[in-house]
């Protein structure tokens, strides 16, 4: 299936609409998360209202390491509960679209706990216990089924 991409009048009306719900976010005469939901074409962000994750499903993002440059940059320079302007942008799909940013809140350095970082030391608990689950069938199976290793990976202390 081939899907037209938006041209020059469709990036306008677009950026022109964002810039009236803009308007209206500001005034709080609608929520950012009702907004997304309603009017989201972002298949990554819409079914998290609006909002960037982790690939953790952590809300809570490390923009200087996980989101776009161009996305770090713009909330580089804006204050926390604030609105950007309409912003052009290329989906994943390489095709131009606009979106407005929210820059919800700010969590300062901090030492990992259990109330601020939940998702990401489940997320870590989670990937320790798939890998040692993989190890501990590795170590069962290579006895009993015949396992075929590139020899690429002959240094790999693992294996032997």
């Amino acid at each position: 299936m081939i899907k037209a991409s938006p041209n020059q009048n469709d990036i306008e009306k677009a950026t022109k609409f964002l810039d009236s719900l803009r308007r209206k976010l500001m005034k709080d005469s609608i929520k950012f998360e009702q907004a997304a939901k309603l009017f989201s074409d972002d298949k990554l962000t819409k079914g998290h209202s609006g909002f960037f994750t982790d690939p953790d499903g952590s809300m809570k993002v490390a923009i200087d390491k996980t989101l776009d440059p161009a996305v770090y940059f713009v909330i580089d320079t804006m204050k926390v509960g604030r609105y950007s302007p309409p912003l052009q942008y290329r989906t994943d799909e390489q095709k131009e679209a606009v979106r407005i940013i929210y820059f919800k809140a700010k969590l300062s350095p901090h030492l990992a706990n259990l109330t601020d970082d939940w998702h990401r030391i489940q997320s870590a608990a989670l990937a320790e216990k798939k890998d040692k689950a993989i190890n501990k069938w590795f170590i069962k199976a290579r006895q009993d089924v015949f396992i075929n290793i590139d020899s690429t990976y002959d240094h790999c202390k693992i294996l032997e």
